[in-house]
């Protein structure tokens, strides 16, 4: 179940922004205290959209990164996209989760799988 997207849903959108951002905000500034390196969950147009809210900020994620890269761009707007089991062995990342709400559960449970494995991972998700 997506918590927050009721919430997304239902509250205005400055609420909804407000909300998102605090944990953007947790998650960012546990980025920068564990020395990791932040990253985009996804390629796609909500992964596009989470660029364009970050670089508000002037904030650049590392890299986009994929369950696989087959299907998906070299990178985007100069940013590369990257297989997120490949990255995580050499990284320790912060990750923000930008797909459909429908592949949320298969993303997490595999980023779950990674950090069983070792992975230096955290992420957040809008849902």
């Amino acid at each position: 179940m997506c918590s927050n997207a009721l919430w997304i849903a239902i509250l205005p959108t400055g609420i909804s922004a407000f909300v998102f951002s605090l944990g953007l905000y947790k998650l960012l500034r546990q980025c920068k205290l564990k020395n990791r390196s932040l990253c985009v969950y996804g390629a796609g147009r909500h992964a596009k959209e989470c660029l364009d809210y970050l670089r508000i900020f002037n904030i650049i994620p590392k890299a986009f990164l994929v369950t696989e890269k087959e299907g998906n761009p070299d990178d985007i707007q100069g940013i590369p996209v990257e297989k997120a089991s490949d990255f995580t062995k050499k990284y320790a990342v912060s990750i923000i989760i930008a797909i459909l709400p429908s592949g949320l559960n298969e993303v997490v449970s595999y980023l779950k799988l990674l950090i069983s494995s070792g992975r230096d991972i955290e992420y957040i998700h809008l849902c």
